[in-house]
């Protein structure tokens, strides 16, 4: 239950920052800092050493640097990520299901912050954002999947399930796909035998 109520703060989140302007740097520097801690966390608690999830959380954690004037503006009431990092230190049971979910939701919000940067021109940092969950996050994604889902034959119905989309209109629910519309991204999964797409908002 705390599981996915933390989940679902974190989907409020991604949708109540469609309504934030990218020019206010004060509201996307705390999101990028509070979304970077919940990253941390979950590395500190899984990753003997750093790892996909570190290497996350610095990209974000570079958005949320501030100078002083920048951080001195007020800050727009959102939904906050602090829950989620705090019950990703703690290690409470949750399962892979659940997991894999709130990685979902993490991985929208460092797309917010990547589509954020876009928008005010800063491409560098943006390039640097989606090179990350792109690749490593991409892969740890992939990994906490296939955990979630054992069954024999459960990739193979996705994968097929993936072709059938991949003929329709580029729309599609899962982690990482390559830019997409207005050059947003998500994380993109490894090529290779039997890899497939994990599930990130586009």
């Amino acid at each position: 239950m705390v599981w996915s109520s933390q989940s679902a703060e974190l989907g409020e989140l991604r949708e109540r920052l469609r309504g934030v302007p990218a020019g206010d740097l004060a509201s996307w520097g705390h999101v990028a800092q509070e979304t970077a801690g919940a990253f941390a966390a979950w590395s500190v608690r899984v990753e003997g050493e750093p790892g996909p999830l570190a290497a996350t959380a610095r990209a974000l954690a570079r958005s949320g640097e501030l100078r002083a004037w920048q951080a001195r503006g007020p800050v727009a009431s959102l939904p906050s990520a602090r829950g989620a990092a705090l019950l990703l230190i703690a290690g409470a049971p949750g399962g892979s299901v659940a997991e894999a979910v709130m990685l979902r939701q993490l991985a929208n919000l460092a797309k917010a912050v990547h589509d954020m940067h876009q928008a005010a021109g800063e491409l560098q940092r943006a390039r640097e954002i989606e090179a990350v969950v792109r690749g490593e996050l991409a892969a740890f994604a992939e990994q906490l999947r296939a955990t979630a889902d054992p069954r024999p034959g459960a990739q193979a119905s996705r994968r097929g399930s993936e072709r059938r989309e991949g003929q329709r209109p580029a729309r599609s629910s899962t982690t990482p796909p390559a830019r997409g519309a207005g050059g947003s991204i998500s994380p993109r999964p490894p090529r290779g035998p039997g890899a497939r797409k994990p599930d990130v908002e586009r």
